[in-house]
C-alpha cells in the first residue's frame, strides 16, 4: 500500500512493517517512492514523518520553525483525514514543539 502525503513523501506498508518513502528520480529506475525509514506501526511511521518534514525546514528562527509545524501537521491532516484522524494523534507533537519555544 502507497499512501501519498504530498509531493515529496509518502507512507509505504509491506507485509512486515510501515516506511516513509521520499521521491526519487533516477536514469536507470525512473521516477518512484524509495524506502527510506522503517516502523512497526503505521501512528510511529506518521510521527516520524512529521518530526522529519520539522527537522528539514529551512525554518531560521524558533518562530519559523513553529509556523513550519503548523504547516506539516496540516499537509499530513490533508492527506490521511477523514479515515485517519492526524490532528488528535498529532496532538502531542505539537505540544511539545510548543513547550520547547
Amino acid at each position: 500500500m502507497t499512501i501519498k502525503i504530498n509531493d515529496e513523501y509518502a507512507i509505504q506498508s509491506d507485509a512486515s512493517c510501515w516506511a516513509i518513502s521520499k521521491w526519487t528520480k533516477d536514469k536507470r529506475d525512473g521516477d518512484y517512492f524509495k524506502q527510506i525509514l522503517w516502523y512497526t506501526s503505521f501512528e510511529g511511521a506518521v510521527a516520524g514523518l512529521a518530526r522529519r518534514m520539522i527537522r528539514m525546514s529551512d525554518a531560521q528562527t524558533l518562530e519559523d520553525a513553529i509556523i513550519d509545524a503548523g504547516k506539516v501537521k496540516e499537509s499530513i491532516r490533508m492527506a490521511l483525514e477523514p479515515s485517519y484522524k492526524v490532528s488528535e494523534f498529532l496532538k502531542n507533537e505539537m505540544e511539545l514543539i510548543n513547550e520547547q519555544s
